[in-house]
């Protein structure tokens, strides 16, 4: 619907791993064949390489330029008249740089921006996408309102000057797994999503692990109030406690800087957004940094808190990091870890972990199991070969957060997060790396808890109070032989509310002031309240209605329909044909003509894919899956002569129908080009006498001479010769001697009076035909005495693959030989 306006202007807020980038190709697509050309797409610089797979899969033909840096910038958008059709893929904390910006602004037919939800407040980003005029704007989020309605109004305004939430749904469009499913349900159709399940794994800790646990909780609830000033301290605190849950390796180094460190100064605001919670944020940072991995910025600016601490707090650390040795040697986490690994031993399982260092220490420690890694940094044909090697024959990928956004790794099931994420929104952004489109098997995703105080609390309240991460899961638990609790979902909405507005840096700054409580207790009065806001924007629509609306459009799910222009796109690259003959059991031929209505509106030009017959008419998505099956089952004639174009009046007619069901009847002027004429032929012919098959041939000799004849060739008749009809050929060669025309053709007719797929050759027919190759043409006519015959010209035949040829000996007054071609089916 939004293709019909003159200017597109939409927000796709599909829930994560429904597949926007694809939708997002199909609108290009579209606006391409519109004559759009000068495109611009920003994202995040994680996903680059993502959006590039898309657009040169969709694209081939195209121009797809990734603005890597300020060189490339400056070379490619130094003029905006370019000499051909161009899209430009840059990182949007690329381009929003004080010198690169100026580049971007000015106008352009189409922009795109992924994850929009950081635009609408006084930003970097937004300032540079306010410069930006662009014709035709899509945005993309799978949270488009993140609690804050201010700022989801000022995302909107790029798209539209809404003024109030209940408007944006008129520019929103949003799905959920949940909803696909329901829809399907519906129509009858299987469910595309599998199940999900969450669990927490706690494993059962060591005494000294307890015993780290508890100190370090006390000793960074004493230094915040001993410091109660310094901001640093809140860091080091905030860091400490997440590189402890994360691995004692990570939790050593963390310690080993602080203590014997004499790095940078801290940068308040690049470690917040480090504790921010969202990967997108922490990639945005690191990319204004010039950094690949989070352990850079957390091992070089923490060095410099040493002189923050006294002597005695120092030595109490060094009393941590000797502790922290000894559990090394004896990681519970780890244990439970190799258990659950064991238990898939079958199947792709990837671990998540927020760092470097904890990816070096499980590659380490899990070497016998021949772990594949990827991180920030690496070389990119290095990485590509490794997530390559994953898919054909790897069973476990090590990824942190800043490799893996953007990878779409539906092949694994399994996904363990070594260090559970304090937030949501964290969790939803891994989840959604597996559980999306063209996953096959049933997720489970396993967060993994130390038996400790702290963590526990975690569990409880966090993971608990705000994830609904509670029920025991007995199933999982006798097999593992720790604690799991756990939840199934149908939606990253069951976990995660859109728009909820978390720190990790508040939530651990809660926890180890002893207010974890409160704080729980905040997020949720602002789930509810979020839930509240947003029901304008996010409430679903009902199952039933949309399943009406998608059956009477011929719409399924933009999945499906680009499922099945696959497999046209393969078809039309092997077919080189305008009309096929396709065999049907009823009892009278029939005509379909598929092509694209051009439709010309009061302020704008549709294309609408349609099928139009004698019946009726298909469109949307129909068409394809339409297509698909027709063209599986087909015969392709070198020439056809009697069909009639659909007329005028009857295709408006069938447009200003599907039209109207969208709410756009205003029609000023609709042409139909025909790409595909579809014939329908009877698979059985006619029970008739030898005197009617005789009749049928002669009135099919009959048709066939004139068509040749109006078509201006000479026409001689060769019957009495009982090895073929007519010998035709072009005026123009009337001087030239038989045989030496190139435009001769030996003609053999063959008559139904209905339908039938074979035709009989006497033996010397066969043999003529075998001698004559391409100069020899078999005309078949159906319809003979139905008043609309249809005549269909395969040249050389015995050569076409669709063509079966059987001999059989027949009895007419004596025993004769002949061979019967017959299409396949």
């Amino acid at each position: 619907k939004s293709l019909l306006e003159p200017s597109v202007r939409v927000f796709i807020g599909d829930e994560i791993g429904l597949g926007k980038t694809i939708e997002a190709s199909i609108l290009l697509r579209s606006l391409i064949r519109r004559g759009e050309k000068r495109i611009l797409i920003l994202v995040p610089k994680v996903l680059r390489k993502q959006w590039y797979n898309e657009l040169i899969y969709f694209f081939p033909d195209y121009h797809v330029r990734v603005l890597h840096d300020g060189r490339d910038i400056r070379s490619e958008l130094s003029t905006k008249d370019f000499p051909d059709y161009r899209i430009f893929l840059t990182s949007i904390d690329l381009a929003k740089r004080k010198d690169y910006d100026e580049h971007f602004s000015g106008d352009w037919d189409v922009l795109v921006v992924d994850e929009a939800h950081n635009l609408g407040s006084d930003s970097q980003r937004d300032k540079l996408v306010r410069k930006i005029r662009a014709k035709h704007v899509i945005f993309l989020s799978a949270t488009p309102h993140r609690g804050d309605n201010d700022r989801f109004l000022g995302t909107m305004s790029h798209v539209h000057p809404v003024k109030e939430i209940g408007e944006a749904r008129n520019f929103l469009i949003r799905r959920t797994k949940r909803l696909v499913d329901r829809v399907r349900d519906v129509l009858g159709y299987p469910q595309l999503f599998k199940r999900c399940r969450v669990c927490a794994v706690v494993s059962t800790s060591t005494e000294e692990e307890k015993r780290l646990s508890r100190e370090l909780i006390e000793f960074m609830r004493t230094i915040l109030k001993t410091h109660a000033d310094n901001t640093a301290i809140g860091l080091l605190t905030a860091v400490m406690r997440k590189r402890v849950s994360s691995s004692p390796r990570a939790a050593k180094k963390t310690l080993s800087s602080v203590i014997f460190g004499t790095g940078k100064n801290v940068d308040k605001e690049v470690l917040e957004k480090i504790l921010e919670g969202s990967i997108e944020e922490l990639s945005g940072a690191l990319e204004d940094l010039g950094v690949e991995e989070v352990d850079e910025i957390v091992n070089a600016y923490l060095s410099s808190i040493a002189i923050n601490l006294t002597n005695a707090e120092k030595k109490r650390l060094r009393d941590f990091l000797d502790l922290l040795g000894r559990i090394e040697e004896k990681d519970s986490k780890l244990a439970i870890l190799r258990k659950i690994l064991q238990h898939h031993e079958n199947e792709k399982v990837i671990i998540f972990t927020e760092y470097k260092d904890t990816l070096e220490y499980l590659r380490e420690k899990l070497s016998d199991l021949s772990p594949l890694c990827v991180y920030g940094g690496m070389n990119e044909t290095e990485f590509d070969k490794i997530i390559e090697e994953f898919r054909e024959r790897g069973r476990i990928l090590i990824a942190t957060d800043v490799a893996s956004e953007g990878l779409n790794l539906q092949f694994a099931s399994i996904l363990i997060n070594y260090e559970p994420p304090w937030s949501p929104v964290k969790l939803e952004q891994r989840i959604g790396r597996i559980w999306r489109l063209g996953q096959k098997s049933d997720v489970i995703v396993y967060n993994l808890f130390l038996g400790t105080a702290a963590d526990r609390e975690v569990l409880e309240k966090l993971y608990g109070k705000v994830l609904n991460i509670s029920r025991t899961f007995e199933d999982v638990k006798n097999i593992l032989g720790e604690e799991v609790l756990g939840t199934e979902i149908r939606s990253i909405q069951d976990i995660v509310v859109p728009g909820v507005s978390f720190s990790e840096y508040r939530a651990i700054q809660a926890q180890i002031r002893g207010e974890l409580d409160e704080f729980v207790r905040e997020i949720v009065e602002m789930i509810e309240d979020i839930r509240e806001r947003t029901t304008p924007i996010y409430s679903e629509e009902n199952a039933y209605n949309l399943a009406a609306v998608y059956k009477d459009l011929g719409i399924i799910s933009a999945e499906e329909a680009e499922e099945a222009y696959k497999s046209l796109r393969a078809i039309a690259r092997d077919f080189h044909c305008e009309t096929v003959l396709v065999p049907w059991d009823k009892d009278y031929t029939d005509v379909e003509f598929a092509g694209i209505a051009r439709v010309e509106l009061l302020d704008t030009v549709v294309e609408i894919p349609m099928i139009i017959g004698n019946s009726g008419y298909y469109s949307g998505s129909r068409v394809l899956s339409y297509l698909k099956e027709a063209l599986g089952n087909c015969f392709a004639p070198d020439e056809v002569h009697g069909l009639t174009e659909p007329d005028r009046i009857t295709i408006e007619g069938y447009v200003r129908d599907f039209l109207t069901k969208i709410g756009k009847p205003a029609i000023r002027k609709v042409d139909f080009d025909v790409y595909l004429r579809i014939i329908r032929v009877p698979i059985s012919a006619l029970e008739t006498s030898k005197n009617y098959s005789r009749s049928v041939g002669q009135t099919a000799e009959d048709i066939v001479k004139r068509i040749e004849e109006s078509n201006g060739r000479i026409v001689e008749e060769r019957k009495t010769l009982g090895i073929y009809d007519f010998y035709s050929y072009d005026p123009s060669e009337k001087e030239r001697p038989e045989g030496m025309r190139e435009s001769e053709r030996y003609i053999e007719v063959k008559g139904h009076g209905l339908g039938g797929l074979s035709v009989a050759l006497e033996e010397s027919e066969y043999e003529f035909a075998k001698k004559l190759k391409d100069k020899y043409w078999l005309y078949i006519i159906w319809n003979v005495y139905q008043g609309s015959p249809l005549i269909t010209c395969f040249r050389d035949p015995l050569s076409k693959d669709f063509f079966s040829v059987d001999k059989k000996e027949v009895e007419i007054v004596v025993v004769k030989t002949q061979y019967v071609l017959s299409m396949k089916r």
